[in-house]
């Protein structure tokens, strides 16, 4: 988002667009960092990068159940 006095200012219905796509991805990432444990231990990146998957993947299923 741009401040008031931007010297490249969006146009309004543009910056509508942006705070609504922005405000349903800070929702989803909210909800991610919900069902996150505090600490994942892993001990290669790609362990890391597949528990990170897994919990993206448990988090889409648990929605999908819930509605």
């Amino acid at each position: 988002m741009r401040k008031s006095n931007s010297q490249r200012p969006v146009p309004g219905y543009v910056q509508f667009l942006q705070h609504h796509k922005r405000k349903a991805i800070e929702t989803t990432g909210s909800l991610i960092s919900q069902l996150l444990p505090k600490s994942i231990h892993a001990v290669t990146a790609k362990g890391f990068e597949l528990k990170v998957m897994l919990f993206v993947l448990a988090l889409s299923v648990n929605l999908w159940v819930s509605t």
